[in-house]
Parts: structure tokens; C-alpha cells; sequence
């Protein structure tokens, strides 16, 4: 993980964070905002020359740009300072997440980037029931991902997370295996509870969390996952729905490793 560079020069008030990733930022550079992004400068916020603005490369690195010129369907900005503006968590969390039916893992996308997730994995699982043609997977995967970058915008992310290409649920498990504290949500009542877990486990710095489909995952799932070392966790007493554990599990984390101990959190 790349952590953003530390600003030592002027502060300015908080802006709308532009990203921009078809060309490298740098200070002294140029930045260029195109498209919707440049029509909301000029028309909603009614930005000017002079002014300041965030840009940011969607890697973790925040800069203030200041305007320079706004034609057609372009803003130029130079940038002025790298900033850390402390919106990305100080751990790294991997969800693996069982690809749902309908809207729902849309909405577990969309709701866990702005949780904080680093990086989000679908995973075919023995009881998922969705059923993707080759010719469909790429607009899929095209589609989570642009949820993804929306949500990170939207929550003011300096780091867009990635949703990988779907995988089986071996291939997850042995990636999972190979770097990263490992965790699984399983229904079973003799499971360690997810509090448990987490107090004894804080001096870590990356998190995989196994999410399962509809139905959860099968005695079979568990007991591979187990045999990589993965340990199974509870969630509770009460049955959540797939789309929803994923946020669960992320808020429960987030508290726990003081995520929500830090100052400037505001929800919209």
C-alpha cells in the first residue's frame, strides 16, 4: 500500500475531490478535468480561475491544484502541493465477497468502498446461484467497477478500489492464504464471535473478510478455508442478508482498528 504524502505547504478549505487517471499528477504539472467532472466546476460550483481545487490519481495521492483556465468541455489546473487528507484506512481490507443475485452485490460494492474496503474479489461459491456468460462477465466487470470509482468519489476516497475479475471459491481461499489476517462469516453457533476474533488479533495490517452468497457457505467451504488457514467467525444471533454482511462485517472492523476514532467523519 502507497501512503499519501504529507503536505508542508499551504492549507486550503476542503473542495470536491476531482480523479484523475488518464495522465500522471505532478507538482508544478498540469491537471486536466474533462467531461461530467468539468461541466460540475463550471456549472454547479461555478469555479473561477484562481481558485482551489483536490485532484487526485485514485492511487492514494491527494494534491491542491489551482485553476487556471476553463474552455469547452476542459478545466486546466497547475498542481500545487501533495496532501494527505487522512480519508484512506490505516488498514488494508480485502473482501471476498460471494456474487449475489439482482442489485445486491451492486450494493455491497457500492456500500463497502465507502466503508473503506481496499479491494473487492467476487467469488463463485458452491451455492451461488448467478449464472454469467462469458459475452456478459466484461460489461459486469466493467460495471462493478464504475460503481466502485463512484462511490470512491462520492465518499471522498483517495484510492479507488479495484474489483477483481470473479474467481472460484479454491482459487480465493489459496490467494487469501498468502498474505493478510483471514477471516470467514459462517452461521454456526460453536464460531468464534467476530468481536473475539478481532480483540485478539490488532497488530495487523491487511484483513481478507469471506463473504458468502445466499444459503452461506457449505460445511465443504469451510472446512477448505479452515485448511488454509482461515478462521471462521460469527456474525451474531440474527441472519443478514449477503448484500448487507459485507457492510456489517466492514463497520464492525473499521471501529474496532479506530477507524471511527478519527476526527473530520460526516455522512451525507
Amino acid at each position: 500500500m502507497k501512503s499519501c504524502a504529507k503536505t508542508n505547504g499551504l492549507q486550503f478549505a476542503p473542495m470536491p475531490k476531482f480523479f484523475i487517471t488518464e495522465h500522471e499528477l505532478e507538482i508544478g504539472g498540469k491537471a486536466y478535468i474533462r467531461g461530467e467532472d468539468a461541466n460540475h466546476l463550471r456549472k454547479s460550483l461555478r469555479i473561477r480561475n484562481g481558485e482551489i481545487i483536490n485532484v487526485c490519481d485514485g492511487n492514494g495521492n491527494d494534491y491542491n491544484a489551482m485553476v487556471e483556465s476553463s474552455e469547452g468541455d476542459s478545466v486546466k489546473a497547475v498542481v500545487l502541493e501533495s496532501v494527505d487528507l487522512g480519508t484512506e484506512p490505516g488498514l488494508w481490507i480485502n473482501l471476498y465477497a460471494a456474487v449475489t443475485k439482482g442489485e445486491g452485490f451492486e450494493y455491497a460494492i457500492q456500500k463497502c468502498v465507502e466503508a473503506g474496503v481496499g479491494c473487492i474479489i467476487p467469488v463463485i461459491t458452491e451455492r451461488t446461484i448467478v449464472a454469467v456468460s462469458e459475452s456478459k462477465a466484461g460489461r459486469k466487470h466493467e460495471r462493478w467497477n464504475k460503481i466502485a470509482a463512484e462511490a470512491a468519489k462520492q465518499s471522498g476516497r483517495s484510492r479507488i478500489p479495484i474489483v477483481a475479475e470473479a474467481m472460484d471459491f479454491a482459487a480465493a481461499i489459496n490467494m487469501a492464504s498468502k498474505e493478510g489476517f483471514s477471516i470467514i462469516c459462517n452461521v454456526e453457533e460453536d464460531t468464534i464471535s467476530l468481536k473475539s476474533i478481532l480483540g485478539m488479533n490488532k497488530d495487523i495490517g491487511m484483513m481478507n473478510i469471506f463473504i458468502g452468497p445466499e444459503g452461506g457457505f457449505t460445511n465443504t467451504e469451510i472446512k477448505a478455508a479452515a485448511g488454509r488457514g482461515i478462521h471462521s467467525v460469527t456474525l451474531g444471533n440474527r441472519i443478514l442478508k449477503a448484500e448487507t454482511a459485507g457492510l456489517f462485517v466492514m463497520a464492525a472492523v473499521m471501529y474496532e482498528y479506530g477507524e471511527l476514532d478519527k476526527k473530520g467523519s460526516k455522512s451525507q
